[in-house]
C-alpha cells in the first residue's frame, strides 16, 4: 500500500487492537485505507491482560470472543480466598487478540508493514510517520509506541517514578491445583529484596497455573533471581502434592508513574493510544481497561462528528472540529478525581524511598477492607467514605511522612528552616550566647556546601565529557582553571567592574535555574535572579558594604527595604506560582538573619539543590553516584579555598617584594580582599566556568 492512506496505526499491541475493534464497530473502517506499522510479527504470547468488572460492564460484553478465563473469587495479603461479587477477574491472552487484529487485516485487505517508527509528527502537509528516511503519510495517525521507559527510578521534582518487572512460569501439575476456584493477586510470603515482592496465581484449570513473580522497586526484578524466589515458592506451597512441568516463561516492565509517558500533545491528525496516552494506572500496573475504554470514546467522537464523510470528501487533512485526544483528556479530567492521583502518588513515594514498608502496608489493606472494595478504589469507583475508612486503618506513619516530603515542598521547608535560625538567633541574643549561635549556623552553613553547594558545581567535567565516571581531561582542568584564572586576573586589576559582571552573571544563572523550574521567560528569570540578589544585599547594607569595600577597595552604599520582596509574592500569586510566593516568602524572612547565613540558605537550599536535581535528571544518575562523580572537582575546589583564605595573610614585605618584582601581575597598593571578601571572590573564580557549562547545559534540554 502506497501513497496516502487514511489511517496508520504505529504498533499492532492490545491499545491498537481495541481501537480497530471499536472503529470497525462503530463503521468507520468502511471502504477506507488501512495500514499497520510494526517491525514484531506479535506471533506469540507475550503479555496476559487482566481486569475485573461486572458481567454487564461494556468491556466484558464486548470481549466475549477474547475473554480466555473469569474468575469470582481471589484472595491477597494474608487473607483466605472470597468472593468479588458483583464483580468477577477476567483474563484475555495477548496471543488472541494479536490474532483477532490479523484476521480483521486479512479479511479486510488492510496493509501491514514491518518498520520499525523512529518519530511520529504533523507539518504542513499534514501527520506522518518517520520510519528511517520514509515518511508514512496518514489522513490520521494512531501513536501507540510505549512510552520511553527509565531504567531505573527517577524523579522530576516530586514526582516519584517505579518499576513493574515480573517474571512467570506456566506451570503443568501432577495433582489439581489447591486453589484453583480463584486467582491470588498479591501474596506478600516471599522474601522483599530491598523491594515489594509478591506472587500472583491465574488458575486457568486444576493443573494449568500461571505463577508469577512481581516487584515494585527501582531495579528491575532479575530473571535468576526470579526463577530461584519461584522455585523456592513452589517448593511450599506444593509440599507434598507432586511435582509440576514448565512449560511456558513471560516476563516484562511496566512504568509506575504518576505521569506515565510522554505528553499525549496536540499535533493535528495524531492521535495517541494506550501507555502512550497515559492509560496505565500509575499504583497498579493495570491498563487494559481504560485502553478499552479510550478506543470507545474515539470510536463515539469520531461517529458523531462524521468522521468518515469529512475524510472522504478531502485530499488533504480531514476536518478537525475538535482534536479528539483533547476532547477525551477533558472528559476524563472532569470525571476523574483528584483524591486517586494524589494517594497514587503517596504510596508511589513510600515503595520508592522505603520500599521496606510496601509489604506491611499492603497486608493491613488487604486485612482491613473487603477485597471488593479495594478493587472498586484500585478502578476509582470508591465512595469518599469508604476511602476514608481505608486511609484510617493503614499505617499513619508512612503516610504522614511522604506527605510531608511531597507536598511540603522545599520552598516551605526553607521558609521553616529560616523561621528556625531567626528565632535562634533572637534567643541567643536574649541569653547574651549569640557566639554559639554563629559557631552552628556556620557549622551548617559548611555542612551544605560540603554536601551540595561546591558538589552541584563540581560535574562540569561529565557535562562536556557525557561518559560517567571519566575523569577530566587535562585539556578540559586547563580551560577550566584559565576561566578562573582569567576572572581572579579581572579582580585584582578591575575589582569594581569585576564585581558588576559577578551580580550580572550570578542573577542570570540563578534566575535560569530558578525560572525553570517554575515556567518563567528568559528575561522574567533574569529579572528574578537579579532581584534575589539585589534583596538579599540590599537588605543587609551594612554587611553589604564591608564586604564591597574589602573586594573592590572603594565604599559603597546600597540598601533596600524589607517589603521590595513583596512584589514577587504578587507575581506568583497572579501566575499561580505557589513555589515563587512561598520562595519569596522566605526570603523576606531571611531579610532578618545574617547575609551570610541568609546568601547561604538561598544559594544552598535553592540554587544548589535545584541544580542538583537538574543534573541528576540530564545525566540520569542517582545522588550518590552523582555526588560521587564531583569528587575530583570538589576536592579541588576546598584546597583552592585554603589558597584563597591564605592570600589575606601574606606579609606585607613579601607583598611589596612581589610588586616590585611583577608590577604589571599584582597592581600598586593591593593588599588582598580581606576575610570577608575572601569567600565571594573565590565563588566568582570557581563560577565562571561553571556558569558557561550549565548555561550550554540548559540550552542542550538536557535537564
Amino acid at each position: 500500500m502506497s501513497g496516502l492512506v487514511d489511517y496508520a496505526f504505529v504498533g499492532r499491541g492490545a491499545s491498537a487492537a481495541l481501537t480497530v475493534r471499536a472503529l470497525e464497530k462503530a463503521g468507520l473502517l468502511v471502504g477506507k485505507r488501512v495500514l499497520f506499522l510494526d517491525p514484531d510479527p506479535k506471533t506469540s504470547n507475550d503479555k496476559t491482560f487482566c481486569f475485573w468488572a461486572e458481567e454487564s460492564e461494556t468491556v466484558v460484553t464486548d470481549l466475549q470472543d477474547l475473554i480466555g478465563h473469569s474468575w469470582d473469587r481471589a484472595q491477597a495479603g494474608n487473607e483466605p480466598m472470597v468472593s468479588i461479587a458483583p464483580l468477577r477477574y477476567y483474563q484475555v491472552n495477548s496471543l488472541d487478540l494479536y490474532e483477532d487484529l490479523s484476521r480483521r487485516i486479512e479479511a479486510n485487505g488492510w496493509a501491514w508493514k514491518t518498520l520499525a517508527v523512529d518519530d511520529v509528527g504533523s507539518d504542513a502537509e499534514g501527520p506522518f510517520a518517520a520510519c528511517g528516511s520514509e515518511k508514512v503519510r496518514a489522513r490520521w495517525i494512531l501513536d501507540s509506541r510505549p512510552p520511553k521507559r527509565p531504567t531505573t527510578s527517577r524523579v522530576q521534582g516530586n514526582e516519584s517514578v517505579l518499576l513493574q518487572s515480573f517474571y512467570g512460569w506456566i506451570v503443568e501439575t501432577d495433582l489439581p491445583w489447591q486453589k484453583k476456584e480463584g486467582v491470588t493477586l498479591m501474596d506478600l510470603q516471599v522474601p522483599q529484596d530491598g523491594a515489594t515482592q509478591f506472587v500472583y496465581i491465574l488458575p486457568y484449570s486444576e493443573n494449568r497455573v500461571l505463577v508469577e513473580l512481581t516487584r515494585f522497586g527501582t531495579q528491575i526484578l532479575p530473571a535468576e533471581l526470579a526463577e530461584q524466589r519461584l522455585v523456592d515458592y513452589m517448593a511450599v506451597v506444593r509440599k507434598d502434592q507432586g511435582g509440576y512441568r514448565i512449560v511456558h516463561r513471560e516476563e516484562g516492565i511496566i512504568p509506575m508513574a504518576e505521569h506515565p509517558g510522554e505528553n499525549p500533545g496536540t499535533l493535528p491528525g495524531v492521535v495517541h493510544l494506550g501507555t502512550r496516552n497515559r492509560a496505565l494506572k500509575p499504583s497498579t500496573g493495570y491498563a487494559f481497561k481504560t485502553m478499552h475504554q479510550q478506543a470507545q470514546e474515539l470510536a463515539l467522537h469520531w461517529a458523531d462528528q462524521g468522521l468518515q464523510a469529512d475524510q472522504g470528501a478531502r485530499t488533504g487533512q480531514p476536518k478537525q472540529t475538535e482534536q479528539p485526544q483533547r476532547r477525551e483528556q477533558a472528559q476524563r479530567r472532569e470525571q476523574a478525581q483528584p483524591r486517586y492521583a494524589f494517594l497514587d502518588g503517596l504510596l508511589l513515594h513510600i515503595l520508592r524511598k522505603r520500599p521496606h514498608q510496601g509489604k506491611p502496608i499492603f497486608e493491613r489493606l488487604f486485612a482491613s477492607l473487603p477485597l471488593s472494595a479495594v478493587l472498586r478504589f484500585m478502578d476509582e469507583k470508591s465512595s469518599r467514605q469508604d476511602d476514608l475508612k481505608m486511609l484510617l486503618r493503614l499505617p499513619w506513619k508512612p503516610f504522614l511522612v511522604a506527605l510531608w516530603e511531597r507536598h511540603a515542598g522545599w520552598p516551605l521547608r526553607l521558609m521553616l528552616l529560616t523561621l528556625l535560625l531567626w528565632g535562634g538567633q533572637v534567643c541567643a541574643a536574649s541569653m547574651g550566647a549569640s557566639g554559639w549561635y554563629t559557631v552552628v549556623a556556620n557549622l551548617g552553613l559548611a555542612l551544605g556546601m560540603i554536601t551540595v553547594g561546591l558538589p552541584h558545581g563540581a560535574v562540569d567535567h561529565l557535562l562536556q565529557s557525557g561518559q560517567l565516571r571519566k575523569l577530566p581531561t587535562a585539556a578540559m582542568i586547563a580551560g577550566y582553571l584559565g576561566l578562573g584564572a582569567l576572572m581572579l586576573g579581572l579582580w585584582f586589576w578591575f575589582p569594581w567592574w569585576s564585581l558588576l559582571f559577578f551580580v550580572a552573571y550570578s542573577a542570570w544563572h540563578f534566575g535560569q535555574a530558578d525560572g525553570r523550574s517554575w515556567g518563567l521567560p528568559a528575561m522574567a528569570s533574569f529579572a528574578w535572579g537579579l532581584s534575589v540578589l539585589a534583596y538579599i544585599t540590599g537588605t543587609h547594607s551594612e554587611e553589604t558594604s564591608k564586604i564591597v569595600e574589602a573586594m573592590t577597595h572603594r565604599p559603597s552604599v546600597w540598601s533596600l527595604p524589607t517589603a521590595t520582596m513583596a512584589l514577587w509574592v504578587g507575581i506568583g500569586v497572579v501566575r499561580q506560582k505557589s513555589a515563587l510566593v512561598w520562595t519569596s516568602l522566605w526570603l523576606i524572612i531571611a531579610s532578618q538573619v545574617p547575609l551570610m547565613h541568609a546568601f547561604g540558605l538561598y544559594f544552598i537550599g535553592q540554587h544548589s539543590r535545584t541544580g542538583w536535581q537538574d543534573l541528576q535528571s540530564g545525566l540520569q544518575l542517582d545522588s550518590k553516584t552523582l555526588w560521587k562523580a564531583a569528587l575530583p572537582f570538589h576536592a579541588g575546589a576546598w584546597l583552592l579555598l585554603g589558597l584563597f583564605y591564605a592570600l589575606p595573610r601574606i606579609p606585607s614585605g613579601f607583598i611589596r617584594e612581589a610588586q616590585a618584582l611583577a608590577p604589571l601581575a599584582i597592581p600598586q597598593g593591593w593588599q588582598g580582599f580581606g576575610a570577608e571578601g575572601t569567600f565571594f571572590v573565590f565563588l566568582a573564580c570557581l563560577s565562571f566556568p561553571h556558569v558557561v557549562t550549565m548555561h550550554r547545559f540548559y540550552r542542550q534540554g538536557r535537564s
